[in-house]
């Protein structure tokens, strides 16, 4: 694209949308596809030097972040029950599942009108970094480098490490809902009602659920 003429970038656009849309048929239609796919993210998740053993503290980096989000876009200290992670696991014939849950800045939220820097920080592109490998949303927004102006790049490289313990991982947030399938595609789902995802004071829930592998 950046090397298209002019008068063939809405041509060389539509081409490349194609294409990718043709990619995402693949990945969604074809389970071979989703679990080559999902291996190959694991071995670079392991490359990276992230292991099953680091997965939730990875989301709670993430959670901390959201919540020092909020903090800026609110121009207040949270009450107490709003600044709150939530660790939940469910056993099932099949298989065990952990939910994950915070009050914290939603994804893709920018804090709207009043909160002009969000855009400026990319924060309502969170799924297109959540999708992508070695990603953070700025320079210097890297895991372990939160500060209240500049926090952990959340759903940068660090949220891909669910893929070592989850093939279809699902994310609730806001406004939004997903699953992930190989490893790098969203599928959007309808957001459901549940009592777990009740706003607390005005701050919507964020949950992301693991059904953990059998292994």
């Amino acid at each position: 694209r950046e090397q298209a003429p002019a008068a063939q970038l809405h041509e060389v656009i539509r081409t490349e949308r194609s294409a990718l849309a043709t990619l995402s048929d693949l990945i969604r239609d074809k389970p071979e596809h989703q679990r080559f796919i999902w291996n190959r993210v694991q071995e670079l998740m392991k490359r990276y030097g992230y292991s099953e053993e680091s997965v939730l503290l990875e989301l709670a980096q993430n959670a901390d972040d959201a919540l020092s989000q909020s903090v800026e876009i609110a121009g207040r200290p949270l009450p107490n029950d709003v600044r709150r992670l939530v660790v939940r696991i469910a056993p099932h014939s099949e298989t065990t599942s952990v939910d994950i849950i915070h009050y914290g800045r939603p994804i893709n939220d920018t804090g709207g009108a009043a909160f002009p820097s969000g855009r400026e920080r990319q924060w309502d592109q969170d799924l297109y970094f959540m999708m992508l490998l070695n990603l953070s949303g700025k320079p210097g927004e890297e895991s372990g480098q939160g500060t209240a102006a500049s926090t952990t790049g959340r759903f940068g490289l660090g949220f891909k490490s669910v893929h070592l313990v989850s093939e279809r991982p699902s994310v609730v947030s806001g406004f939004l809902a997903f699953s992930i399938t190989g490893g790098l595609l969203p599928l959007e789902e309808t957001v459901p009602g549940e009592s777990d995802l009740q706003p607390v004071q005005g701050h919507r829930a964020t949950r992301i659920r693991l059904a953990l592998r059998g292994d």
